[in-house]
């Protein structure tokens, strides 16, 4: 596929109609216009015409994004507005490798009083209006014809603002080469497919139970799936972190190796400064384990109170009126389910003061229960007993001294510390001292975080592992051939298999994606030359670039802005290269914040080689100093596009022009 033409109508500032061509004989389509003259329009136009209000959306990134806003505000200030109505149109003619022409073409009308706005989407095929079957709707099939063409997806991975690359977040690397392989695979039907089998199961589930915990164990099953979803993001945090602690652990040793070889000679002082801290080091380690568990055990019953005698606080009149409140509780249920079942019923207002006397009885046995324990059913309050025996609260006074000890060794550390940066001063060895202060203060911050998600996680599975045992229960009660129980079976024997297929899929493009990244990364970057490896994990998907003169994994590093645009770079063309068809490429300021160097790298070998067809909108700078010259001549350029105001308004011109002029300036 190919995307043969852009055109626009009242647009912004493409006031009246635009045409603009897009293909040619070259791979690269060069958009040049000085900053605020309309490329960034242009890369809007593409997400406006191809998915609508759900592609800005997209484009935008924002969830205080107001489409409706957005597009008033986009009505050419040139334009007449007719009747208090404006138009807005964005049509993309494309050409496939069939020779088979396709035009999309959407229609915006806008009512300036309220802002709303309607739409119309048209798509002809070779000329023809697209034919409907009885029934369909022309919105829903022509936007299906699109996404077969171009998910939104996609179109959010290669219609893309080179900026936003030297943005890139190194330590979410992993997540979007998976989502991008989701992409790429269309596993976004596997994702859908699995949460309507999630959705079967708690129906099939709820039916088997009886009909007064139906809804209870519904919604208790929906809690589990969001659970499920919150354990995963947060086992994937602590990975981050561990994998963060191991390469701080391991500058903290270089750290320490340094201050001990450079104080041989005379840093004896130094040399069991450095001792004592390492050891202190590993106390407190231990110490804020030890620490973790108190403050998410025992501690909160100290602070509440209930780590002394419960009797003292009610606790026999609160296990009598919260047993009578189950009790009633369940009564009333029942009393419910009669009064609607009775044949002849009463009347309504006989159901209502029955109803309503009954909850007044339970309200005040709510009441008579003493105030420490209301918020607790029956069930809640033998949790907290048994945790309370388990934890032997009885003698609070080690924990006191825990906490006491704790507080002087963190005062030691702080002493040791300055200690340390002070003899390191006096022998010339600050800079080390004060990055090894601060990675172990990043260490100790880890370490805690990974404690604190931790004991999360374990409260999830524990929550989890009940459901399950509910859930169970519910089965073995049931008849083995009963239909619940069958249709249960098979969608828990389904959902593993998809999620096999999943990973399996992903794990046969690890060695592809990593092998076109590293293409692509020895295309951009000048630090190629000194690349050890690069290697991708096939589980987790974390990239570990080895370069000459660096410890550990470069990307882990401080990377520069330059720097984080090639990684991403590399990423969109390795993505690009294991797409199963040939999707355009569209990058709005393709070399920005790269120096001359690194723009002659991505122009003459990385951005031809990208796609089939390339469309770069670029400001002068971006192909100056002889760039866009080498460019042409190597007969890549298929169309050559300006964007100009206008001497006379504010609009923008379209001109098919020869551009070595334009980027005749100084690189």
């Amino acid at each position: 596929m190919k995307f043969n033409r852009l055109r626009m109508k009242n647009f912004k500032r493409f006031a009246g109609n635009h045409s603009i061509p897009l293909s040619g004989d070259g791979t690269v389509t060069v958009i040049a216009a000085e900053n605020g003259v309309g490329k960034t329009t242009i890369l809007d136009a593409f997400f406006l015409c191809l998915h609508g209000k759900k592609g800005m959306k997209l484009r935008k990134k924002k969830s205080t994004f107001q489409f409706e806003d957005w597009l008033a505000n986009a009505f050419s200030s040139q334009a007449i507005a007719a009747g208090g109505y404006g138009e807005i149109s964005v049509s993309l003619d494309c050409l496939d490798d069939n020779d088979q022409t396709f035009s999309i073409h959407r229609s915006f009308w806008i009512e300036f009083e309220n802002k709303s706005v309607t739409e119309e989407v048209t798509l002809h095929i070779d000329g023809s209006i697209l034919r409907l079957e009885p029934g369909e709707k022309k919105e829903h099939v022509v936007q299906a014809w699109i996404d077969a063409m171009l998910t939104p997806s996609l179109a959010q991975r290669f219609l893309l603002d080179g900026e936003e690359f030297g943005q890139l977040d190194m330590s979410h690397l992993s997540e979007a080469m998976k989502t991008g392989l989701d992409d790429l695979l269309g596993q976004g039907l596997l994702h859908r497919l699995t949460s309507h089998l999630g959705s079967v199961k708690r129906k099939t589930v709820s039916d088997m139970a009886p009909a007064n915990e139906r809804e209870s164990l519904e919604m208790l099953m929906e809690s589990s799936e969001e659970h499920s979803i919150e354990l995963q993001s947060k086992q994937k945090l602590v990975a981050e972190m561990r994998a963060e602690l191991a390469e701080h652990e391991t500058i903290q040793t270089e750290l320490q190796n340094q201050l001990q070889a450079k104080a041989a000679k005379d840093g004896a002082e130094l040399g069991q400064l450095r001792i004592q801290h390492a050891v202190h080091a590993s106390e407190m380690a231990s110490l804020r384990k030890t620490g973790l568990e108190y403050l998410l055990n025992q501690v909160p019953f100290i602070v509440g109170g209930l780590a002394n005698n419960l009797e003292e606080l009610g606790l026999a009149e609160a296990s009598e009126t919260i047993r009578s409140r189950g009790i009633e509780e369940k009564v009333l249920e029942t009393l419910d389910e009669v009064l609607s079942s009775l044949d002849p019923s009463l009347s309504r207002e006989d159901q209502i003061r029955i109803l309503s006397s009954s909850e007044d009885r339970l309200q005040r046995s709510h009441e008579q229960t003493p105030s420490a324990f209301r918020f607790l059913n029956e069930e809640l309050l033998n949790e907290l007993l048994t945790k309370r025996e388990v934890l032997q609260l009885d003698n609070t006074e080690p924990i006191s001294e825990f906490f006491a000890n704790a507080s002087y060794m963190v005062q030691q550390g702080r002493d040791l510390t300055s200690q340390l940066s002070q003899a390191s001063k006096r022998m010339g060895l600050t800079e080390i001292a004060d990055s090894l202060g601060l990675t172990a203060t990043r260490i100790g911050e880890l370490q805690t975080l990974i404690a604190l998600e931790q004991g999360n996680i374990d409260s999830i599975l524990a929550e989890q592992e009940e459901i399950d045992l509910r859930v169970e229960a519910l089965k073995a009660s049931t008849s083995a051939d009963s239909m619940h129980r069958r249709s249960l079976e098979l969608i828990q024997s389904l959902l593993p298999i998809l999620e096999e297929y999943r990973i399996r899929s992903r794990k046969n493009l690890a060695e592809p994606l990593q092998n076109a990244f590293s293409e692509g990364f020895k295309m951009l970057s000048r630090k190629s030359q000194r690349i050890q490896s690069i290697a991708i994990d096939p589980d987790e998907y974390t990239v570990d670039i080895s370069l000459q003169g660096f410890e550990g994994n470069w990307l882990r590093r401080d990377l520069s802005a330059t720097e984080r645009q090639h990684v991403g770079l590399s990423l969109l063309y390795a993505m690009r290269k294991l797409s199963n068809r040939p999707i355009p490429v569209v990058v709005d300021t393709p070399t920005s914040r790269m120096d001359s160097r690194h723009k002659g790298y991505s122009v003459r070998t990385f951005y031809p080689n990208l796609s089939h067809q390339v469309i770069v909108l670029a400001t002068s700078d971006d192909l100056a100093g002889g760039l866009y010259t080498e460019l042409r001549d190597s007969g890549a350029l298929a169309q050559q596009i300006l964007l100009q105001e206008s001497k006379d308004s504010n609009e923008i011109e379209v001109i098919e022009t020869n551009l070595d002029t334009f980027f005749e300036v100084d690189s």
